[in-house]
């Protein structure tokens, strides 16, 4: 049996979460990440629990891609620019995302919108109760 050889390469730009491990880290090194594309979610909603930025060599090519993992569909990625800054502008501040395809004149683009919650709904009551009225005498 012969051993395939893998034609590409992964290398790790940085990394969080549950993508900031030594196993997730080992399995960059050896090119042994598999993950689903967002183009294949659309519609779905994820909670992210690590991410990692990493930059992929081919024999034709190289690009960078954002990987995600979710505790609903494991690893997902992307390459969307407007995805990468929905989920850096939102991460953090919500439990849960969406994936969103909007029609465009030149195709599909892909967004990460937020999950609004009930308990973002609740912090945001709160603010606002916590403002105390002092009455003019």
């Amino acid at each position: 049996m012969k051993k395939t050889e893998k034609n590409f390469e992964i290398t790790l730009i940085n990394s969080e979460g549950t993508c900031d491990t030594v196993l997730f880290k080992k399995m960059v090194s050896k090119a042994d990440v598999t993950s689903t594309p967002i183009t294949e979610l659309v519609g779905k909603t994820f909670t992210p629990t690590g991410s990692a930025d990493v930059h992929i060599k081919t024999s034709d090519k190289e690009f960078d891609r954002l990987l995600i993992d979710t505790k609903e569909y494991g690893i997902i990625h992307t390459s969307s620019t407007v995805f990468e800054d929905g989920f850096a502008d939102y991460s953090g501040e919500c439990d849960s995302m969406r994936i969103v395809g909007v029609k465009a004149k030149l195709g599909t683009c892909y967004k990460c919108v937020p999950v609004i919650t009930t308990l973002e709904t609740e912090q945001l009551d709160n603010a606002e109760s916590d403002d105390e009225v002092i009455p003019f005498n």
